[in-house]
């Protein structure tokens, strides 16, 4: 391919490093994308597009049309969509509780290794929900959870140990007395938001620019957390450079440990480039003068999107923009 034809597509294609803009029709745009690859039976976006009803994102806040999604994705296997389906006949939400189907939902996850799905298993054992009350099956499953990482768990276990401890003094008759060996407690707070807030987040080894960290301040919104870059960030477009600060809300943040983070940029000052002059192939061919890119002050036209997970304490897992996975770990 001709050189200046090579470099020409690649000044046309350059990715942004920028992004933004909170208008519902970036939303819009991804709801229908997502919806036609659910309908054509992709099993992620059925997932995605429940929770996008589930959120009201892209689309109008419909729980009923959110557990119908899931459940698509659930009977082709998807782990969380099973958990979600199990979580929402367990509460209500969406569709008439049903403890038994409950059940089984949870189970299947649970079964899969997923965290959360074990964790509130556990509480229909202890709780006597469609399942009979069994202690000992209940804190099998909160260590289960606790082991796999689920923030709430540890609390859990630790009650539920010395529920069953006493449990079985109470029974016990002419025991010799032992020593009791308790697991060291892991202190998590009983209210995520302030877990998160309290943090300070690494995304690799670099602070967090969209959660609470040493570059980040946040502060509690009532409808999560709102937060926004202490400093000037620098950024550069091919040969324009620019300043810019993130502005970022967490918001639905659930009792499974779930939230979702809408980021954009907003550029506060340019500096553009000098335009690119490619000389023709020979003496006869002018040459070319490619325009340098152009970046506007103000929030930028893109929104990102992260679909996060709070694995334990110390770590979260996120999906950005439905695509490229990211791991923040807490400093």
């Amino acid at each position: 391919m001709n050189t200046k034809i090579l470099l020409l597509i690649t000044l046309v294609f350059l990715p942004s490093y920028i992004s933004a803009d909170t208008s519902d029709y970036v939303w819009n745009e991804q709801f229908s994308k997502k919806i036609a690859e659910a309908e054509a039976g992709k099993t992620r976006s059925q997932y995605d597009v429940g929770n996008m009803y589930l959120k009201g994102q892209g689309t109008g806040f419909d729980e009923a049309k959110a557990f119908s999604w899931f459940t698509k994705a659930a009977k082709n296997g998807h782990v969380k969509s099973q958990f979600k389906i199990g979580f929402m006949l367990l509460n209500g939400t969406g569709v008439k509780k049903n403890y038994a189907k409950a059940e089984k939902w949870l189970r299947k996850a649970a079964n899969k290794k997923y965290a959360p799905a074990q964790y509130y298993l556990a509480g229909m054992y202890r709780d006597g929900k469609y399942l009979s009350k069994n202690y000992d099956k209940s804190l099998f499953w909160f260590k289960k959870a606790k082991i796999n990482g689920f923030w709430k768990a540890a609390n859990e276990y630790e009650k539920m140990f010395a529920l069953v401890q006493r449990s079985k003094a109470r029974t016990s008759r002419a025991v010799t007395p032992r020593t009791v060996v308790k697991p060291k407690p892991v202190v998590v707070s009983d209210d995520l938001r302030d877990l998160l807030l309290d943090a300070r987040w690494l995304e690799g080894r670099k602070p967090a620019r969209y959660l609470p960290s040493s570059v980040t301040q946040c502060e509690k919104k009532r409808s999560g957390l709102a937060c926004a870059s202490m400093k000037d960030i620098n950024g550069k477009r091919g040969n324009t450079t620019f300043k810019y600060r993130i502005v970022a809300t967490l918001k639905n943040i659930s009792e499974s440990g779930e939230f979702s983070v809408v980021y954009n940029n907003n550029v506060l000052s340019v500096v553009p480039g000098k335009p690119l002059t490619i000389p023709g192939d020979d003496d006869e061919e002018p040459p070319t003068i490619v325009p340098s890119p152009v970046v506007k002050l103000g929030f930028q036209r893109t929104v990102h999107n992260l679909d996060c997970q709070l694995v334990n304490s110390k770590q979260i897992n996120c999906i950005k923009d439905y695509g490229r996975s990211i791991k923040l770990t807490r400093q």
